[in-house]
Formats: C-alpha cells, structure tokens, sequence
C-alpha cells in the first residue's frame, strides 16, 4: 500500500502522462515480483522430522537432553496422546507435534526459535503447540485420579520406619510457584515473595510419586492455608477430603488440624 500511495503522489505531481504511465508499468512489475515471485522463508535442509528421529536414534542421553525423556517414554507418550485423539497433521507426525511441544515447555523457547529448529510458520508451530497442550490436559483427567483411602500405601506397610505410625496416612501436599507471564494490569496479585509474576499450584502426592489432584488456579500472592481450605470447602473443586481418621502430611505452610498433619514447631 505505501508504494501504491507514492505512485499516486508522483502522478499528481507530474503533468507528463508518459512519465505517468511509466510509473504504473514500474509499479506493476513491483507487485507481481512481490505475489508472484515469492521465496520461502525457511528453506533449510535441516527439518523438523529429520532432527526428531536423529534424536531418537541417537544417544538416550541426548534425547534425554534435549526432550527432558529418555526415547522409550516419549514413544509411549506418544502412543498414548495418539490414543486420546492427537493426530499426524498434513505436514507434522505425532512425533513432531511432541517435540515441538516438549522444547517449548523444557527449556523455555520462544515460538520463532522453535520455527527456525523446526522449518515451519510460526503460525504452525503455534497451532499444534495448542493441539498438544490440549490433549495432554485430557491426558491429565485419566492418570491424576483419587487416591484408594482403604488401602494402606505398600509404602508405609512394608517399612518398620513408617508402619504402623502412618498406616493412616493418605499422601502428601505441598505447593510450588510456577513463572507465569501476563499483563502489567494484572500481575500484582501474580508478584509473589521472589519478586516475579508466578502461579500458586497446589499437588497432591501419594506414596507411589504419582499425582492424585492438582490447582493450578490461584495467584502467586494467595497464602497457602487460603488455597486449602477453598478447596476443603468448596465442593466445585472435587478435592479428595481424606475420610475421618485418615489424614495427609502438609508442610509448615498449612494449618495443622483434622485430616492435614503439618511438622511439629519445636519451641526455641
């Protein structure tokens, strides 16, 4: 548009019409050099599915270095989001769509970063970022289940160290801040004591390392005892209470009261 409307200036400042019409033919050869003539941005032989399976191939450590897992838990990861519905895209393998997905989250890269690796739009990587963050979240919904209150942990029940003292206990809770990046109008409540915008998420843990219930809702500012007790007492929130007589471990951060052991504060 800026050429076009240069032209026009020229033209109105010209009285010669065969100069005018110069002009128009000069433009014209402009435009059609710039729809029709048109080169890739990214025309690297070093594409995305090549370096995928080069890693995989390789080295474990290496893939465990650049995807933060080792091949044979990023294949079944991708087997299992294949399961629940992520597909190879026209351009992208399943393979390609995690990885993109994996450096972005693991070390932090930016969109235009993750292209030029990649040899796609940053509109594609973009797209399918969002693809699999998506079905990883549906991936969520079937492994982080309840924990089984009747049964004691094999944990706790096979070590003289723990039974029969936390044959009660359920699993553990604890918080983690989270970087998260928003708007200058809404990070102060975000602005927590590192003096960085971050996300208060609260995990539940049982004794197997795995996950039985995760918020990640609240802002970096929110005390801890406020975020249990919302979801003790807010049944929207599905929070596995423990049942009476059973109870879970918590840091120092939460209140010690029935059904959350917090550490014994031994006075100076």
């Amino acid at each position: 548009m800026d050429v076009w409307n240069n032209i026009r200036r020229i033209i109105q400042l010209s009285d010669d019409e065969e100069d005018n019409e110069s002009v128009l033919i000069f433009a014209t050869l402009l435009e059609e050099q710039k729809f029709y003539q048109k080169r890739r941005c990214r025309d690297s032989i070093l594409q995305g599915e090549t370096y995928v399976m080069e890693i995989l191939n390789g080295h474990r450590e290496r893939c465990y270095e650049n995807f933060r897992m080792y091949p044979e838990v990023f294949r079944i990861l991708c087997s299992t989001l294949k399961g629940i519905g992520l597909k190879d895209s026209k351009f992208l393998t399943v393979y390609e769509q995690v990885t993109i997905f994996l450096l972005t989250l693991s070390h932090n890269q930016r969109n235009r970063v993750v292209a030029e690796r990649f040899q796609h739009s940053i509109e594609t990587i973009s797209r399918h970022f969002h693809a699999v963050l998506h079905a990883v979240c549906q991936l969520g919904t079937h492994i982080i289940t309840p924990p089984n209150f009747s049964v004691i942990p094999n944990k706790i029940k096979e070590s003289s160290r723990f039974y029969p003292y936390f044959r009660h206990c359920v699993g553990a809770i604890d918080r983690t801040h989270i970087p998260a990046t928003l708007p200058a109008s809404t990070q102060l409540p975000f602005r927590g004591r590192k003096g960085y915008t971050t996300q208060n998420v609260m995990a539940v843990c049982d004794f197997d390392m795995r996950f039985t219930y995760v918020l990640a809702v609240w802002e970096g500012l929110a005390n801890d005892s406020r975020i249990l007790n919302e979801c003790t007492e807010n049944e929207a929130m599905n929070f596995p209470a423990p049942p009476a007589g059973k109870y879970y471990l918590v840091d120092s951060g939460y209140a010690n009261k029935p059904g959350y052991l917090a550490p014994f504060r031994a006075s100076a």
